[in-house]
């Protein structure tokens, strides 16, 4: 089984490569943040205030089933705990970017949800963050880590001057050279 894992901060570009790297290296994708935005639309709830109010075992059944996806299907995993949750994956990546440039991208990406919410730039930015925090320090909460501790991490990369296609071939890169598939 191969497992490849893409972490990263909100607006980071971790779910578009994820995808992308899915889809060229013919492995499944999975998203622990599809799982919770499914649940949240079940409840009526936007995902910030979902993830604020839902219980703890929620979480851990989440991070379960991605652990357990990792051993048994050839994937990429998109989630923020995915180096952390799959320490054995055969290729571990972390995205992250300035605030600015992650805000600029949440707004991109996001543009139709906001105005349907009739939400200004803003709010949804500060509720991003919010939501970020609020997550992180669930995590730290539930299973004492350091998510600033980027040292079990493969690849770290800044993606503020990067596009999402040379992020890909980027890693692509790095998986020829590491990663038998």
């Amino acid at each position: 089984m191969v497992a490849i894992t893409v972490s990263g901060k909100i607006g980071s570009g971790k779910s578009t490569l994820a995808k992308k790297l899915a889809a060229c290296l013919n492995l499944e994708y999975f998203s622990v943040g599809r799982q919770f935005r499914v649940l949240a639309e079940k409840e009526g709830l936007p995902i910030e205030e979902f993830i604020k109010k839902s219980p703890e075992d929620l979480h851990i059944k989440i991070d379960n089933k991605m652990k357990e996806v990792a051993k048994t299907r050839n994937v990429v995993i998109d989630a923020r705990l995915a180096g952390w949750m799959v320490p054995d994956a055969d290729l571990k990546i972390f995205l992250t970017a300035p605030l600015k440039t992650r805000a600029h991208r949440i707004m991109k990406n996001r543009h139709k949800r906001i105005a349907e919410e009739k939400k200004d730039s803003e709010t949804w930015v500060d509720e991003s963050v919010r939501r970020e925090k609020i997550e992180w320090e669930k995590y730290n909460k539930l299973y004492g880590i350091d998510l600033n501790d980027l040292n079990g991490y493969d690849l770290v990369l800044n993606t503020e001057r990067i596009g999402a296609e040379d992020l890909l071939e980027i890693v692509e890169l790095v998986i020829k050279k590491a990663v038998k598939l």
